[in-house]
């Protein structure tokens, strides 16, 4: 932070005593400064808001954009101000209720598409399932959101159900069922013959209404009503109850999803990445990880590997990636469940087995060179990156 402030400071004296530089050059020094000021206050980007750009007239900067930062947007007004800039301040800080309305929402589909930016041909980034709760950031025909992993992404405004505190209360206290089955239906009677109301995917929640034969009645956010069948969801107070986080538990979960096939972005069983796999088979246990591999490497309890493979147990998570050299630094770029034996199962092409030991059949000899890190989570439920759903804060009434 130090070192960077004082580049910005330097760049600030720059901007104020050369008054004869161009205005384009001034905006091009005062974006190296936001940038600079950004980069040290908000260093990952996925999890929080600065977009804020310059805009330089004869007498005063203007400085426009989104934050969810309060001490970001502060710290970069105050630097200008050292320098004694006339600033305009039109920074506003997100959630921006005075525009969005609501600032609550539940996914209202099976699985719902977050992109990095809004519009369908950027990049899905993660995906939201059923009856999750979401922070609403932004709205136009697009919202910005944030999810209960921290993580910000964009989606169409319909995908959500913008709803009230009061409303959003009810939700989250409201007796629901999860769907357990990675892939199956609502079906609009208890019968199912009768005409589907959605597909659902294993992690979906819906609001329990009653029972009625071998179904489960229950509604979705929008208040549509349909009837799940017994045998594929559960209560979700007796679900988390019944939960039993162990190695043998996590790794029948990952078994359980063998052969999907990998989807960028994708954390449901329609499709995974690596820490997509990771993120589902951990919420089908009742817990909620962060959203990357660069994210969960800084979870959990750091595993030494450093004498190979004999501290790994199952259960634990494999980090991959590349090492750090003298031009840059490591970067995590894929994870993996050990499953024991120097075996592990991962998301690449589809979910599949590797294996560490070059007398394996599953000898994977790509990922064995750039294995780098392990953490265990096993133990480590409630540290920071790691919390579950009974204690994560937007499962909570607010």
């Amino acid at each position: 932070m130090n070192y960077a402030k004082c580049i910005c400071l330097g760049l600030a004296s720059c901007i104020f005593y050369a008054c004869s530089i161009s205005p384009e050059q001034k905006k091009e020094m005062a974006e190296a400064m936001i940038t600079l000021m950004s980069d040290s206050i908000i260093p990952d980007k996925r999890t929080a808001v600065f977009d804020v750009e310059p805009v330089v007239t004869d007498s005063q900067l203007i400085l426009k954009g989104v934050t969810t930062s309060k001490e970001a947007k502060e710290a970069t007004l105050n630097l200008f101000a050292q320098f004694k800039w006339q600033v305009a301040d039109s920074i506003r800080l997100l959630p921006d209720s005075a525009s969005v309305g609501s600032i609550y929402g539940i996914v209202n589909h099976s699985v719902v598409p977050m992109n990095s930016k809004p519009r369908f041909s950027s990049e899905m980034s993660t995906q939201a399932l059923l009856g999750m709760p979401v922070r609403i950031l932004q709205k136009d025909s697009w919202l910005r959101v944030q999810m209960a992993d921290n993580y910000i992404a964009w989606t169409v405004a319909g995908y959500i159900k913008q709803v009230s505190r009061e409303v959003y209360n009810a939700w989250m206290t409201a007796p629901k069922v999860i769907f357990l089955s990675h892939y199956g239906t609502a079906y609009s009677k208890p019968d199912l013959r009768s005409t589907p109301v959605s597909d659902l995917v294993s992690g979906c929640m819906l609001k329990l209404e009653g029972v009625e034969g071998s179904f489960y009645k229950v509604s979705y956010p929008d208040g549509r009503t349909g009837y799940v069948r017994t045998t594929e969801a559960k209560p979700v107070d007796e679900w988390l109850k019944g939960i039993n986080l162990s190695a043998e538990s996590l790794i029948n979960a990952a078994y359980s999803l063998n052969g999907t096939p990998y989807l960028w972005g994708g954390t449901s069983s329609k499709g995974v990445d690596c820490s997509g796999f990771i993120k589902t088979i951990t919420f089908l246990h009742g817990l909620i990880l962060q959203r990357d591999a660069s994210q969960q490497v800084h979870t959990g309890i750091p595993v030494d590997i450093s004498a190979g493979y004999d501290n790994l147990q199952p259960g634990d998570l494999l980090f991959f990636g590349e090492k750090a050299t003298a031009d840059k630094n490591e970067r995590i770029i894929h994870v993996g469940l050990y499953v024991g034996d120097k075996t592990f199962i991962h998301s690449i092409n589809n979910v599949h087995t590797g294996s560490f030991d070059p007398e394996s059949d599953l000898y994977d000899d790509y990922n064995t060179k750039r294995f780098l890190r392990a953490s265990r989570i096993l133990g480590a439920v409630g540290t920071q990156g790691i919390s579950t759903i009974q204690s994560n804060p937007f499962y909570q009434p607010q």
